[in-house]
């Protein structure tokens, strides 16, 4: 019975000193008794639990704000109408006088030209040869009109005019008095066809022939071939004898420097 109450006694000032202490030290540190039983092992520390943590990494992207504005706008209706616009149409027709009947043939050109302004003329003889500014005395001008269906052009004396084709190659045709078609010296002539523009110009073509002559056994032979096309255009060249005569031809003809192109007009009567 002493001994029980030695135990509580002693119990009971335990606990005492254990509420004392509570009460005026703080709590800094906590102590854990392990009990240990004869014949297990003494546990070490505990071991501490590595947890994995995951990093997270917040990137901050500036942005940029766009402040779209809406505008009123104000829609335009375009009505298109069709008017039809009545004119009294006013023709003022000019007097376009007809090409003339029988008419001179004079040379164009200009002021430089030593043949500009002058009348072709003829002494009317068959195969003879027609020219402006005559050296030649007994040449007068010659009247003419285009034949009605055939387009040639012929003198008030009857006599046409015709293109004598050249016996030198690449040579314009020589234009001359013609009753009709033929052959003079072994060389054709052939008549020629014209018509008149609207600005008073004379234009004129023949068949584009081609002649050359040779001796054959002392004997001069002609030859002549059609070529391709036709001559229509007016040439001119001096002779000091006879004056400037007149041809139809077409190309260049560089190789004769006396060869000069001209064009041809009308002149009423």
């Amino acid at each position: 019975m002493r001994s029980n109450m030695r135990l509580s006694l002693a119990l009971g000032l335990l606990a005492a000193d254990s509420v004392l202490g509570g009460l005026c030290k703080p709590q800094t540190s906590s102590s854990t008794l392990v009990f240990t039983k004869p014949g297990f092992p003494t546990p070490g520390p505990p071991t501490p639990t590595i947890v994995p943590t995951t990093t997270s990494t917040t990137s901050i992207v500036p942005t940029t704000t766009s402040t779209t504005s809406i505008v009123p706008t104000t829609t335009s209706t375009t009505s298109i109408v069709s008017t039809t616009t009545s004119e009294t149409a006013v023709s003022s027709t000019s007097a376009v006088p007809p090409p003339p009947a029988n008419f001179m043939i004079v040379a164009g050109g200009g002021s430089g030209s030593p043949t500009a302004g002058s009348v072709l003329q003829s002494n009317g003889q068959n195969t003879r040869s027609v020219m402006f500014n005559p050296v030649e005395a007994g040449l007068t001008p010659i009247t003419l009109t285009i034949e009605a269906g055939t387009g040639h052009l012929i003198q008030s004396n009857g006599m046409y005019l015709c293109a004598r084709y050249s016996f030198r190659p690449n040579y314009p045709s020589m234009l001359i008095n013609c009753a009709t078609e033929g052959v003079l010296d072994d060389i054709p002539y052939s008549f020629i066809t014209c018509e008149q523009t609207a600005d008073r110009k004379l234009v004129c073509s023949v068949p584009a022939v081609s002649c050359t002559q040779y001796y054959s056994e002392d004997e001069l032979v002609t030859s002549c071939l059609h070529t391709a096309g036709t001559f229509d255009q007016f040439y001119t060249s001096f002779n000091s004898l006879w004056g400037y005569f007149v041809y139809l031809g077409s190309g260049s003809y560089s190789e004769f420097p006396g060869v000069v192109a001209l064009d041809l007009k009308v002149e009423g009567i």
